[in-house]
């Protein structure tokens, strides 16, 4: 699912600059240049989520494509709370939700996609904190960017 994808859009950054690493037969370390402790089960985990979704191939080299390139440049176009916020199912079906329709009050959303009516206030709070929606008389809408 893309938004576990986006959940780590700063390790498929890390793993884009190092394909060229990666190209050849002997892997470096990857988890301490990643960041993670050395043999840590957290970074098997990460490294296994990212071959489930296709980012790295059985030999675990990164695998060049379109949606992967666009996730390995997205810490540049967004900040951490905001890929932090979009990295759940929730916040980001709201997200989606609110993006391509038109503005809707929380209980409809609730309503619509069939979830709980406090996973999605809290997710409207979360993606308003994160300044990816905004609420005008408990509608809620998209926030666009200045000068789009």
């Amino acid at each position: 699912m893309l938004f576990e994808q986006i959940r780590y859009g700063k390790a498929i950054r890390q793993l884009y600059k190092l394909r060229h690493i990666l190209a050849h037969r002997s892997h470096p370390d990857l988890g301490s240049r990643l960041g993670y402790p050395k043999y840590s089960k957290q970074f098997y985990r990460v490294k296994r989520k990212l071959r489930q979704e296709g980012i790295l191939d059985k030999e675990g080299r990164f695998v060049e494509n379109l949606q992967n390139l666009w996730l390995a440049e997205l810490p540049l176009h967004a900040t951490k709370k905001q890929i932090d916020a979009l990295g759940n199912r929730v916040p980001y079906n709201v997200f989606l939700s609110v993006s391509i329709g038109s503005p809707k009050k929380a209980g409809e959303l609730s309503r619509e996609m069939n979830l709980n009516r406090k996973a999605v206030y809290l997710a409207t709070e979360k993606l308003k904190k994160a300044g990816l929606i905004r609420m005008e008389n408990s509608l809620i809408s998209a926030q666009k960017k200045n000068g789009t």
